[in-house]
């Protein structure tokens, strides 16, 4: 280990939540650098001013106040608001990961719709284009008979 995670280790032992054997390494090298017992002092320093000012820092009536809050922001919101936007929200509450499925879907879905449209049109014979012209209409009497007229 290195001086870094020995200094890790030494502030978990300040804080209590050391295990044995990570204790026993950090003393032993505690022993041997200067460096780290230095770190080791200045953490102890730090922690019993902490500890002396703690009771500075809180006021008395912070317990009183702070759960009080819920009190005073459910007596606000008592009378329920309509909104147009929550109420969808409500009902089309779909997860991100499902709408990104869905483009997914659709993006390939359609990829695919002209992929296969362009494939048949490749393959399709060439088109005559045909003009029809408009004639005359003419009116003809009596029957006419196709075979017999050969």
């Amino acid at each position: 280990m290195n001086c870094r995670e020995y200094q890790e280790a030494t502030s978990l032992l300040i804080d209590g939540a050391a295990t044995d054997d990570r204790m026993r390494d950090a003393f032993l090298h505690l022993h041997e650098c200067e460096e780290c017992r230095s770190f080791f002092r200045t953490a102890l320093e730090i922690r019993s001013t902490l500890g002396a000012a703690r009771d500075d820092i809180v006021p008395a009536r912070l317990d009183e106040r702070v759960l009080a809050i819920p009190l005073k922001t459910s007596a606000r919101k008592s009378v329920p608001r309509f909104s147009f936007s929550s109420q969808w929200r409500e009902r089309i509450a779909v997860p991100k990961l499902a709408v990104a499925f869905a483009a997914v879907v659709v993006v390939l879905a359609s990829a695919i719709t002209i992929w296969f449209s362009l494939r048949l049109t490749q393959n399709l014979p060439a088109q005559k284009i045909v003009y029809v012209v408009g004639l005359e209409p003419v009116e003809v009497q009596g029957t006419y008979n196709v075979a017999s007229s050969q």
